[in-house]
């Protein structure tokens, strides 16, 4: 829950660090964006489970 509530905080602290800088806000909230799914990308791909044999991707 702790987690959670930072995760709201440094986003929010983000968005309007970017928007002070002079970014636009919807320029602001793609980059946060981009930036969150990057760091969850590589918290989440290296814990997913491996494919099935016989299912390889062609």
């Amino acid at each position: 829950m702790a987690i959670r509530v930072f995760v709201m905080l440094a986003t929010m602290a983000l968005v309007c660090v970017l928007a002070w800088l002079g970014y636009d806000l919807p320029t602001a909230v793609t980059a946060t964006c981009a930036i969150i799914l990057v760091l969850a990308s590589h918290r989440i791909l290296p814990t997913l489970p491996p494919p099935p044999p016989g299912k390889e991707n062609v």
